[in-house]
């Protein structure tokens, strides 16, 4: 039986100490996805949550036990390698850019975007149409149980000698399980 009054959903989030509120800063910016050490200091919180959100920072944070943030600040293993991270991504956000850039394009420049199939990390999907994360094979549905269906629905031999690329793709899934 249902009870009178307004139905609504509330959420809590863990307040994060003030020593360590640049983990939200850390967990905005797509850089923990390439930066091992990184992705370590959020394991190093709660191991087992780590991996039930997928490796996604944000959502870690936004579901962590407060007293385990607490608990952080006690440890100075974390500590030192949240210090370390922090150095890190200061000093790569810092850091000049390659080559100067020119200040303006001029009317006659010409500029180009390619994007054949791209992947940050595998907490952060992206469905670009493409082969998933980049072909990894992490998901139940990845590109590569799609190319094991296409080559096994595939009613005549290919033509060339060459085996077609969902074949290969298909092949080289299998040896990874």
């Amino acid at each position: 039986m249902e009870r009178p009054g307004t139905h609504f959903k509330l959420e809590v989030y863990p307040t994060i100490p003030a020593a360590i509120a640049r983990l939200e800063e850390i967990a905005d910016n797509l850089w923990y996805s390439w930066d091992r050490s990184t992705r370590a200091l959020f394991s190093r919180l709660h191991p087992g949550l780590w991996d039930a959100v997928g490796h996604s920072p944000k959502s870690l944070l936004r579901r962590i036990d407060e007293d385990r943030l607490i608990a952080a600040l006690d440890d100075p293993v974390f500590m030192n390698a949240y210090n370390r991270v922090l150095a890190a991504y200061d000093a790569y956000h810092g850091a000049p850019v390659g080559r100067a850039a020119p200040e303006r394009l001029g009317a006659d420049d010409l500029v180009a975007y390619f994007c054949a199939e791209f992947g940050f990390h595998e907490s952060l999907p992206i469905y670009s149409g493409g082969l998933g994360i980049l072909a990894g094979c992490r998901s139940s549905v990845s590109a590569c149980s799609i190319a094991r269906a296409i080559s096994t629905r595939r009613s005549t031999p290919p033509v060339s000698s060459t085996p077609p690329t969902t074949t290969r793709i298909s092949t080289a899934c299998r040896s990874r399980r």
